[in-house]
């Protein structure tokens, strides 16, 4: 089926010729062909990590969007965008919702989770770092979770978008910083790029804040932009096109540390079980990126090693934080 929003078709199976064409193999995981700036991997285990992750956020946001989405896809016509969809779990769920609505997911690789597809939702292939012209006034809602480390310019992903959203049209960004935070939400350690994530002088800095410094140094050594997620603000304003920008800290702990039996607690805790999970999986998926940044194998191992033991005790108080912004384009 093909769109009117796009010169290709954007329905597709996965053949198995598509699937050579598009995921190679590096340090034992499927990963995309069509950049070499996101080198998370694209096979079914990230598939389950992202389908975990996709449930986790919408519990954090209380459901799969804030501001003022409701009120934008009212009526008929009305066109969302998914920007680095990964399984189309919230693409799906936002057709579900709005069925009035189209909605569209991109991705650099066709991953999605093989469930059953709405009439109103399609995916494609597509890299948003070369631009989305054939898009350009087309959609009401454009949604980016979570995409920075394969975005190579975030500032022109903020004008890009600025150029595909209709007048009156909402933007939803939200990105989750890969830096490790203590109890008192204060970064624990390691804010620079060490390629071993381990030159540090303090010395009780854990292996998850080493590994997240390790993982940074080597996406950004790979052209990708990383923990950009509270400097959003400031991109949507840049472009001057947004009369209304709105910013939310997102607080949620790496593991379920904390003690008590209040209401709030047995949420974190929740939540804890679900992100600690996603960082077991994640700490995997990110293997190879380190191992392509030059770390020797048996570092990488050790301090993945490390880190999922401080995972399994839930002992170290631990903070992560996501970052929401989500701006309407002036009429």
């Amino acid at each position: 089926m093909g769109s009117a929003l796009s010169p290709a078709p954007s329905v597709y199976s996965l053949t198995d010729s598509l699937r050579e064409a598009s995921f190679k193999n590096v340090h034992g995981r499927s990963i995309n062909n069509h950049s070499e700036v996101y080198m998370l991997p694209a096979d079914e285990e990230e598939i389950e990590r992202l389908e975990s992750q996709h449930n986790i956020f919408r519990l954090l946001n209380q459901g799969n969007y804030l501001g003022p989405v409701r009120e934008v896809l009212a009526g008929w016509g009305k066109q969302v965008l998914d920007i680095g969809t990964g399984t189309g779990a919230w693409a799906v769920e936002m057709a579900t919702e709005f069925p009035n609505a189209e909605v569209v997911g991109v991705d650099l690789s066709p991953i999605q989770g093989g469930r059953q597809l709405p009439d109103n939702c399609r995916f494609e292939v597509d890299d948003v770092n070369l631009g989305l012209p054939h898009f350009y006034d087309s959609f009401d809602v454009i949604h980016a979770r979570h995409v920075c480390s394969g975005i190579t310019d975030y500032p022109k992903l903020v004008w890009d978008i600025t150029n595909m959203l209709r007048p009156g049209g909402v933007a939803l960004f939200f990105e989750a910083e890969y830096y490790v935070f203590d109890v008192n939400k204060r970064p624990l350690g390691i804010r620079h790029h060490d390629p071993t994530g381990m030159r540090t002088g303090r010395a009780e800095v854990p292996s998850l804040a080493r590994f997240a410094a390790a993982f940074v140094g080597a996406v950004l050594r790979r052209g990708g932009k990383i923990n950009v997620g509270a400097r959003m603000p400031d991109f949507a304003k840049q472009t001057g096109r947004f009369e209304r920008i709105v910013y939310q800290d997102v607080w949620f702990p790496a593991t379920p540390w904390m003690k008590g039996d209040s209401r709030e607690i047995r949420r974190l805790r929740l939540v804890g079980e679900g992100i600690r999970e996603d960082l077991r999986s994640f700490l995997k998926a990110g293997r190879p990126m380190l191992l392509l940044d030059g770390i020797p194998e048996a570092a990488v191992d050790d301090l993945l090693k490390q880190s999922m033991k401080e995972l399994d005790d839930a002992e170290i108080p631990m903070w992560l934080r996501g970052c929401y912004t989500w701006a309407q384009k002036a009429a």
